[in-house]
């Protein structure tokens, strides 16, 4: 996947540009949504990035928390924010969770505007659930 250095429309830019540091957190998924995640995350194929995330919610009720808010699938913004939940990725649980409130929105506002509200108003309450309950590994 090729990576860009031009910020997205996000209202969280500012906030994710400070956490990540100089921009080089970010990369192109398409169709101009521009998604964050470590650098080693760019790096791997996505046969791998598969392979070593479970997309949304842990594996246990993995069937209960869906990957998609209202149609609109956010499964790439749940794998990257379990890559940075791996041990051995060098992404801390703050700025790994904020990765991925930053993530859903930049997906949201691909999609349409009449569902954004909703759409929304679940992710957050999927950012709250990882502020609370989420645990990186190894820790």
């Amino acid at each position: 996947m090729d990576k860009i250095n031009e910020p997205g429309n996000s209202i969280l830019n500012l906030c994710v540009d400070e956490l990540c540091g100089n921009g080089s957190n970010r990369g192109y998924v398409g169709a101009n949504v521009m998604l964050k995640a470590p650098d080693s995350w760019w790096e791997l194929s996505p046969e791998d990035q598969i392979e070593i995330t479970n997309g949304c919610g842990p594996e246990a009720i993995e069937p209960v928390v869906p990957d998609s808010l209202w149609g609109l699938s956010i499964e790439a913004a749940c794998r990257i924010h379990d890559y940075c939940y791996r041990e051995d990725v060098d992404c801390d649980k703050w700025e790994a969770d904020y990765m991925f409130l930053h993530n859903m929105i930049e997906l949201i506002e691909q999609g349409s505007w009449w569902l954004r509200v909703p759409r929304l108003h679940v992710a957050l309450g999927y950012f709250k659930a990882v502020r609370k309950w989420g645990r990186k590994r190894g820790h």
